[in-house]
């Protein structure tokens, strides 16, 4: 395997871990009633160089279709809300942590 091989893996595994520590700590933020948004929040792997975040769709046998909604309203919990957002920043503020060591 080149060099070059080598860092685009490392690199790649950099952007999962990434992926999934902002899917946990959406988790962590999302309102919770029956437990199905939660539970819906994933990473996917989209290409060999690209990972989603998701939240809401069909997911377990279940349909979560107020993910987005949540994001943005939740009248009951506000603190709840932008769930996702603030995952993506509390992560990618320390997003060297990740890279460490790729090269």
């Amino acid at each position: 395997q080149s060099q070059l091989a080598k860092i685009q893996v490392n690199i790649m595994s950099a952007v999962k871990s990434m992926g999934w520590a902002i899917a946990n700590q959406a988790q962590r933020n999302a309102p919770v009633l029956s437990g199905a948004l939660v539970n819906s929040i994933r990473v996917e792997d989209k290409n060999p160089t690209m990972v989603e975040i998701i939240a809401g769709g069909n997911y377990g046998g279940r349909e979560v279709p107020y993910a987005l909604l949540r994001e943005h309203e939740n009248r009951a919990h506000p603190g709840t809300t932008h769930y996702l957002e603030r995952a993506f920043g509390s992560v990618t503020k320390d997003w060297q942590k990740y890279f460490r060591g790729v090269i």
